[in-house]
């Protein structure tokens, strides 16, 4: 790969961190959220985000490393 494109899928994994960050802190604010109001919807979803957002980060890393090597 040429350095443009690595520029650019560094560029793309970063975002996606960030964004997988705030996705795993609003799943865990849903969580408490629910626990505080004792609704198991909120409480389900938050889980259900902050697994998709910590997928999501292993991905956007592991995105990284291939694009490394």
């Amino acid at each position: 790969m040429n350095e443009k494109s690595d520029a650019s899928t560094n560029g793309a994994v970063r975002k996606t961190l960030i964004f997988s960050a705030i996705l795993i802190a609003g799943g865990i604010g849903g969580c408490i959220a629910g626990l505080v109001n004792g609704d198991a919807p909120p409480m389900v979803m938050g889980a259900i985000a902050a697994v998709c957002g910590a997928l999501l980060a292993i991905l956007s890393v592991l995105a990284r490393r291939k694009t490394r090597s």
